[in-house]
Parts: structure tokens; sequence; C-alpha cells
């Protein structure tokens, strides 16, 4: 609409000053000449302003159109590639680069709802590692965690545990996908550990790669290592493994740096709450149990109905040892004894230091008569390493019972204590079987704590 009133005033024009020209003629025949070459003149010029304006309504006005309702399509949501890819012409070059735009938007807009359901899903799992109160239960939700960084490549997290540091073993898999079953067995064999950085490899057969990777059941791949620090240290890494020459995309290996910065942060946290435990429940001098753990484990076997013996020892004469050589000397002699127990006793029993000189050894499982032969081989060792070690000579005594005098904790370390009681009575550096009789000869049964012995 918009050139037709221009291409209608083109043509009229012209046609206009024909009919003038041509009342001239008949009122002037002398001017027909001049009037003739006006006439051509403005025919040709009607035809040339209709034809340009034709092409212009072809070349401008028919595309605009076109190109409007495009971005209206655009605008409601139809694919770019549809709406755009009938468009040619001289347009074609805006076309083109609308639909580059449009690719570009998806692309952008793809990124941004990825990055979206990420934080959600990594707000979930800092919740679910919040919750856990120990590694294993923590390891349990990084198999969970590594499906939602990535639900197609294989994963794994490889770990060192606190009583094994020289050792790595696998503790989590991608709950979806499995483990891509990295052979490493020591951390220092594993290059990110050992650089405490990311590491990526294209092709596990390339020169550079890790040779961790060379031989695996399913041939040649790619791979991202992310080591996870726990208390400032490296001690475990995330492995990720793709096809060869397409290794885990930047987005995946953001993902697994995120989580190894959570898990790290986790397992630093849970193996601080342990150590503050075991040293609440550890004797600062010696490093053996306090009675409050000693208590506990009691209970349990009692609980659990497994026979033991309890065995109360003490330094003989360690005032005098104090006030003679100095609370040195005495430290050195409690460290010493504390060693030697420890180092006479099976792995599964139990050697604590309840106060002061005093110490108890309980033996799951095991008959009196047993226990005793132990204690005398407890003595000997004592004895070599007090002249090896040039200390100030100590002797022991020893109460030896069994669970079965008592139901409680405190009644059978009261029996044990009545046996070491009766050992110093007889002069020291000698071990005493207690039960319940001896217990009521040597204590008031009114009385439930044993007398200031003075020992």
């Amino acid at each position: 609409m918009r050139l037709r009133a221009p291409l209608a005033l083109a043509v009229g024009a012209p046609l206009a000053g024909i009919v003038v020209l041509l009342l001239v003629v008949v009122a002037d025949a002398p001017v027909a000449a001049g009037v003739a070459v006006v006439l051509v003149a403005g025919v040709a010029g009607a035809l040339g302003a209709f034809l340009l304006l034709h092409r212009l309504r072809v070349d401008v006005e028919e595309p605009v159109i076109e190109l409007r309702e495009a971005v209206v399509r655009l605008g409601v949501g139809e694919p770019a590639d549809a709406v755009l890819r009938s468009h040619g012409g001289p347009l074609s070059a805006v076309a083109a680069a609308l639909e580059s735009a449009a690719a570009s938007v998806d692309s952008r807009t793809g990124q941004l709802v990825s990055r979206a359901e990420w934080g959600e899903s990594s707000r979930q799992i800092l919740d679910a590692l919040d919750f856990t109160d120990d590694e294993p239960a923590a390891f349990e939700v990084v198999s969970r965690a590594l499906a939602l960084a990535d639900d197609q490549l294989p994963s794994e997290l490889l770990f060192s545990p606190a009583e094994a540091p020289n050792v790595l073993e696998q503790v989590a898999a991608n709950s979806a996908t499995g483990s891509p079953g990295c052979p490493v067995q020591d951390p220092a064999n594993c290059l990110a550990i050992r650089r405490g950085q990311v590491v990526v490899a294209e092709s596990s057969e390339a020169i550079d790669a890790c040779p961790q990777l060379r031989g695996r059941p399913g041939g040649p791949c790619s791979s991202a290592c992310v080591p996870v620090a726990v208390e400032g240290r490296s001690i475990g890494v995330l492995h990720v493994t793709g096809a060869e020459r397409n290794p885990p995309t930047p987005t995946v290996v953001a993902r697994v740096s995120e989580l190894s910065r959570q898990v790290g942060g986790r397992l630093s946290a849970l193996r601080a709450l342990e150590s503050s435990r075991q040293e609440a429940g550890t004797d600062g001098l010696t490093g053996l149990p306090n009675r409050r753990i000693l208590e506990s484990q009691m209970k349990s076997m009692l609980d659990a109905g497994t026979g033991f013996v309890s065995v109360m020892a003490d330094l003989d004469k360690f005032k005098s040892l104090n006030d003679t050589f100095g609370h040195e000397a005495g430290d050195r002699a409690l460290q010493l004894f504390a060693r030697v127990m420890q180092d006479n006793v099976r792995g599964h029993d139990v050697v604590a230091r309840v106060g002061g000189e005093e110490f108890v050894v309980v033996y799951p499982e095991m008959s009196v008569q047993r226990s005793i032969e132990a204690i005398e081989r407890l003595r000997t060792a004592l004895a070599s390493e007090v002249a090896v070690a040039a200390a100030r000579p100590f002797t022991c005594s020893f109460g030896v019972t069994h669970s079965s005098v008592g139901t409680t904790v405190a009644e059978i370390l009261r029996v044990a204590d009545a046996g070491l009681l009766r050992a110093k009575e007889l002069g020291g550096d000698q071990v005493v079987y207690a039960d319940q009789a001896l217990a009521q000869e040597v204590f008031d049964p009114s009385d439930p704590d044993p007398p200031n012995r003075g020992r």
C-alpha cells in the first residue's frame, strides 16, 4: 500500500501532460514537432518511474514484510531453522544473522538452565553431606552425587583411610554408571594427588598420559582426575573417564571440582570431630584410653554377653618415686609401663589408664589362668625394659578377676581392686586373684568407694 500512491502519481502526471499537449496541437499546428518530443519524453519517464517503483516493491517492501513475519514467528517460539530456512534474496544475510542469534540464545538459555539445575543439586549434596556422622555415610552420598554431576560417564572416589594413609582404596562409585576401575593403590602414584590439581587426559595412549590409564579392559580412554583435600592435604581423588579424544567436558570437570571441595570439607570436619572425641577419651601422658572409654567398652562386653578378665595394675611405691626423683621420673615410669603393657597384649585387648598410677587391662574371652600367665610375661618384660632404659627401677602389683563376679562395670572393677590391695599388703610386685569373698574381706560392704590406700 505504501508504494501504490507514488506509483499512480508517477504514471498519472505524464498522462495529464500528454492531454494538455494534445490540446495545444489542435490549437497551433506549428508546434507539433515539439509536442512529439515532449510526448516521447513523458512516456519514457513514466515507464522508467513505473519500473523503478516496481523494483523497489519487489526488492524492499516484500522482503521487509517477510522479515517482519519471520520475527513474529520467532517471537512465539517457532524453531529458527523452520522459520528462516526458505529466505533468500538481499535480506538473506539478515535472516542468517537472526538464525545465528537465535541459536546463540538457545545455547545460552540451555547453559543457564543447566547451571540452575546443578546449583539446586549442589545445595542438596551439601545438605546430605552435613547429615553424615562418619566417613562411610559420607561415601554413600558421594556415590549418588557423582551421578548428579554426570550420569553418562563412569566415576569413582579413591581415598586413603586414616588407619592406612599410604593406601588408596575405592570408597564410592557413580550410582548410575559404576566405577572406571582405576588400579592405583598408592597416593604417591597418583599425579593429581601429588600435584594437588586437576589433571585431564585426552587419550590414555598419549606419551604424557597417566600410566594408570593404560591397559584397562575397556581399551583406550580419556579422563579427568580431581584431588580431594582433607585438612589441607590431598589424600583422595575423584576419577572420571570418557571416550578416547573426548574427555569430560569443562562443565563436568567444574561440577566434579565443586563436589571435591564439598566432600573434602565434610571429611575434614568429621576427622576433626573424631580427633576431638579421641582426645576427650585419651590420657594425655600415655596415649591410652581413659576411664570413660574403658567403662564404655566393658559395658558393651557385658551387654553382648562376652566374658572377660579384668586386671587392675598399680606402680609400687610410686609416691616415693615422685618425691625422691621428681615428677619427670614419675612420668617416664608411667609412660614406660604403658608402652610395655601395650606391647604385651593382643590386638583386641583393652589397656587404659584410670587415674594416677592405676591402669586396667581387659582380656576378652580369656580364662583367669591364661590371663595370670599373660601378666607374668608382662612383669618379666617390664623388668627387662627398665634395665634397658636405665630408668629408675620400679615394680607393679596386679589384682585379677573375672567378669562373672559381678553384673556391673563398677562391681567388677571393685573386686579387681580388692585383689590389687591384697597384693600391696603382701609386699607388692605380685599378682593376686580376687573374688567377691576377698572383696568383702578387704572392703567395708557399706562403703562404695575403696579406702585411701596410700600406695
